[in-house]
């Protein structure tokens, strides 16, 4: 007879992690965000090819989400964009 499945560490998981972000659901822009979300928008083949503001970092895929959708979506709200980040994760 097969073992059933526990799912308890699944819904730790699914409650857990998202917890633990939460409090960063109510803070403003901090340390590169001023740069890369709050700076004028650029185009998409820019941000996808050119390095990140902050060296040595090259994140293309979280610069392009964080310039083109959240932005167009919620404009500059930082809660908004957390929330984004946390349902994510």
């Amino acid at each position: 007879m097969p073992a059933r499945a526990d799912w308890k560490p699944a819904l730790l998981a699914l409650v857990g992690a998202p917890g633990v972000s939460a409090g960063g659901l109510t803070a403003g822009y901090v340390w590169d965000d001023e740069a890369i979300v709050l700076g004028a928008p650029r185009p998409l083949a820019e941000v996808v090819l050119s390095p990140d503001e902050v060296a040595p970092y090259y994140r293309p895929l979280t610069r392009a989400s964080f310039l083109l959708l959240d932005r167009g979506l919620f404009g500059l709200d930082p809660r908004a964009s957390h929330a984004v980040n946390v349902a994510l994760h």
